[in-house]
């Protein structure tokens, strides 16, 4: 979920969107990486959308489900926002890790983010959630957010994915 982090030593920041943001789960093992890497650059970004964000204690139990230790899933629902719409920025890690949750619908919150990602992750469950209508604008949409040396990975079988990604530039 993190793209080919070898060349991350040279950046100043990682940054990630993700699409299914869900219980953070993928953010956590990101962060739980970056924490791991010594050669890790100094910021990390993660900016996940949701459709509807789950409550505090959904993602306390999701994230020890996932065996994600202790001290990341306190710090994550200590911060963890209240379900309302919009962008929620969340600093953690002596603010060198910064999660910003958007909560809404990704075809419409995504024209709104103003990133750069060096890698997307576009999450099977909220692409499933989508309107068949808006998919393939939706995966064109998060591609475009990619750096030019950015990765973007799924876990969807759905042709219809990897047929956006390749309309929208990948090579798969």
């Amino acid at each position: 979920m993190m793209g080919d982090v070898r060349s991350w030593a040279t950046r100043p920041r990682w940054t990630v969107l993700e699409v299914g943001l869900g219980c953070a789960v993928g953010f956590a093992r990101s962060w739980q990486r970056w924490r791991d890497d010594p050669k890790r650059p100094a910021r990390l970004w993660h900016v996940g959308i949701e459709h509807t964000l789950p409550d505090a204690e959904t993602v306390r139990t999701r994230l020890a489900q996932a065996d994600i230790p202790e001290g990341l899933t306190t710090a994550i629902v200590s911060v963890w926002p209240l379900p309302m719409r919009g962008l929620h920025r969340l600093s953690l890690d002596g603010g060198r890790v910064v999660l910003v949750v958007s909560i809404g619908e990704p075809q419409a919150l995504l024209p709104q983010l103003a990133l750069e990602a060096d890698a997307v992750w576009l999450q099977r469950h909220a692409l499933e959630a989508l309107d068949p209508r808006h998919l393939s604008a939706t995966v064109r949409a998060a591609c475009r957010k990619l750096s030019p040396v950015g990765q973007a990975l799924t876990d969807s079988p759905d042709p219809r994915v990897y047929d956006a990604m390749s309309a929208a530039g990948l090579a798969l």
